[in-house]
């Protein structure tokens, strides 16, 4: 934007009316440039309120889409003009004259920041009142001419070594639950922890801004709002605010939020409607979405008696077939699922899981080897996907790579749970009938936003057989011409 044309008592007017009014800072082109008074209702109330009365810690738990990182750049425009204004900042609060002033825009990595936070700090500079003093914009930062003391850098947690230690006039903590997705989640509290304590230099004036996304019910987010409600002190500001409660342009009845709140209901009350999950969250709160087929017959029913029985039996009409499996932690049991697609749906025909014999405690590894070499045998399978656990069995990988079946090995992680809790809303994934199975589904616990577990004692061999094998069909199986069918013929 082209700099606007004002004499030094106009100038000194805006000044002084925009360090009295946040809400006049807004709204004035000197200082927000193309985005004055575009501020929706919510942002604008979080940061008037931070100002009037003075606050030093913000923490905004927000819904996806909610205009979260704008908000977070008209805080750090807002710092900016504080410091700039003054003629040596850093004497002002007892600091060395004309120390180096940093303003921290991070998210989890730099160039995240760059595409995120920080790349909303740019266009905030290029309003008038920060073209004056020279302002020098850059991907990962924001030099002044005119008063070279103060920068605006981008930084990503994972580089937190090399932040720490400087005079941090604020620091913005964009989507910080991102930094480090575990379920204690140490790492973004340490740099949360020391990276605040840098503003303490500048007293009640260094502020501390967290406006992120929730993940589950013990993130860091969800701890701050937690200690800020029970301490309840003047010095912190909190918000709880959804996606529609932010951003009128996402309405909760509109097309797009009902879209995403029918396709999965506890993701959707994640990421839009600010409601963490809870440690030990169902992840089938509805298991009527498990799509199970009562009408397709499980082809591996009966299948390990016809092995015993009649092992020179074999299926025909040939078909690509993908065999998963997913032993048991015990190896007391031995799930195993056949899957192939039809178009754009992979269809589970068979389920079957194995169980030690009568009086013993573990299956014997050389009999799963030769049952599982004789499925190779009996259907046409091209895919044999399974964990490592499974080549426990006897050399079990190289028998079926001599049988012509790529050996895949996919230990499962919570994206590959996610995608087929979507495949149910999608008529995707069907299953052939097996009994216990949507109980089994319903084993399923959320611990946090990248890990799945189960209560002490539940077993899941079955589910995981058909994630993994969903997974595969996806990832290595054509799709077939005709439909197989098996064939109660014994040679």
């Amino acid at each position: 934007m082209a700099e606007q044309s004002i004499d030094q008592i106009e100038r000194l007017q805006l000044v002084l009316r925009a360090q009295a009014d946040p809400d006049f800072f807004l709204d004035s082109p000197y200082f927000m440039g193309e985005m004055a008074g575009k501020a929706y209702p919510k942002q604008r109330e979080i940061f008037t309120s931070f100002y009037k009365p003075s606050h030093k810690e913000l923490i905004v738990a927000g819904g996806m889409g909610g205009g979260k990182s704008f908000l977070g750049s008209c805080f750090i425009a807002r710092d900016a003009f504080d410091v700039l204004t003054r003629e040596d900042p850093a004497k002002d609060y007892k600091l060395s004259p004309h120390s180096l002033i940093t303003l921290w825009a991070i998210a989890k990595s730099v160039d995240q920041s760059s595409d995120t936070i920080f790349g909303e700090v740019r266009n905030r500079m290029t309003a008038p009142f920060f073209q004056e003093y020279g302002a020098k914009i850059s991907e990962y930062d924001i030099q002044f001419k005119k008063h070279p003391d103060v920068q605006i850098m981008a930084a990503g947690a994972i580089s937190a070594g090399s932040i720490m230690g400087r005079n941090a006039k604020s620091v913005v903590f964009d989507e910080i639950t991102s930094y480090d997705e575990t379920q204690s989640q140490r790492g973004a509290r340490q740099f949360y922890s020391r990276l605040r304590k840098s503003t303490n230099r500048f007293g009640e004036d260094g502020h501390v801004y967290v406006i992120s996304m929730v993940w589950h019910a013990n993130d860091i987010v969800s701890d701050l709002i937690r200690d800020a409600k029970a301490k309840n002190s003047p010095d912190t500001l909190w918000y709880e605010v959804t996606t529609w409660e932010m951003n009128p342009n996402k309405p909760f009845n509109s097309s797009e939020m009902q879209n995403e709140l029918n396709r999965d209901p506890l993701t959707f009350w994640r990421d839009y409607g600010v409601r963490p999950f809870n440690s030990l969250e169902s992840f089938y709160p509805d298991d009527t979405i498990i799509n199970v087929n009562p009408n397709r017959i499980n082809l591996l029913a009966d299948s390990w008696n016809i092995w015993k029985a009649t092992p020179d039996w074999r299926a025909i009409k040939e078909y690509n077939y993908i065999l998963s499996t997913d032993p048991g932690r015990r190896n007391d049991t031995f799930g195993i699922a056949l899957l192939h697609k039809e178009g754009k749906q992979t269809i589970v025909d068979g389920l079957l899981r194995l169980r030690p014999a009568p009086k013993k405690v573990e299956l014997d590894p050389m009999e799963v080897r030769d049952f599982l070499l004789w499925i190779c045998k009996t259907f046409p399978i091209s895919v044999f996907a399974t964990d490592q656990a499974a080549l426990y069995f006897a050399d079990l990988e190289s028998r079926v790579q001599q049988l012509g079946v790529r050996v895949i090995n996919h230990p499962n992680v919570k994206e590959d749970h996610d995608k087929v809790k979507r495949a149910w809303f999608d008529k995707t994934l069907e299953l052939c009938s097996f009994e216990g199975i949507q109980e089994e589904f319903k084993q399923l616990t959320i611990i946090n936003s990248q890990k799945i577990g189960t209560p002490k004692g539940a077993i899941i061999d079955m589910v995981d057989a058909v994630t993994r094998g969903f997974w595969a069909s996806n990832e290595y199986l054509s799709v077939g011409n005709t439909a197989f069918h098996l064939l109660s013929v014994i040679k």
